[in-house]
């Protein structure tokens, strides 16, 4: 096995694809996971905020959402900024804050991202 973190990325995504919570493949595919997101890759970052805001099981699961796509966001990914700005504007992992959901949509729209075109419009609302 390389130590490449796109490899690596790669196998941890495969690996956490069909596997639960607890079983040594979903444990070795968030072990991958997280040396390729260590490593500063961005897809990588994202992939794992999406496991911690999905596994709530996961120790921290909120706030290691948070710390993922921060990282990944700061890194210029529009799917981290979009979901960041999401956590802010449900206060899930981060207090509550309008005026952070809203510059982050608004990093994210002035991407052209197209699912966050409309979000900074909808937190107007």
């Amino acid at each position: 096995m390389a130590d490449d973190p796109m490899t690596r990325f790669e196998l941890g995504e495969r690996l956490l694809a069909n596997q639960r919570y607890g079983t040594p493949a979903f444990n070795q595919g968030l072990e991958h996971l997280l040396a390729a997101a260590q490593a500063g890759l961005p897809d990588a970052q994202v992939a794992l905020g999406h496991v911690y805001a999905q596994v709530h099981l996961l120790p921290n699961a909120p706030k290691q959402a948070v710390r993922w796509y921060r990282q990944a966001a700061e890194n210029g990914h529009p799917a981290a900024q979009d979901r960041l700005a999401d956590l802010y504007m449900l206060g899930w992992g981060v207090a509550r804050d309008d005026a952070q959901a809203l510059a982050w949509y608004k990093r994210t729209a002035d991407q052209y991202y197209p699912t966050a075109q409309c979000n900074p419009a909808y937190l107007y609302a």
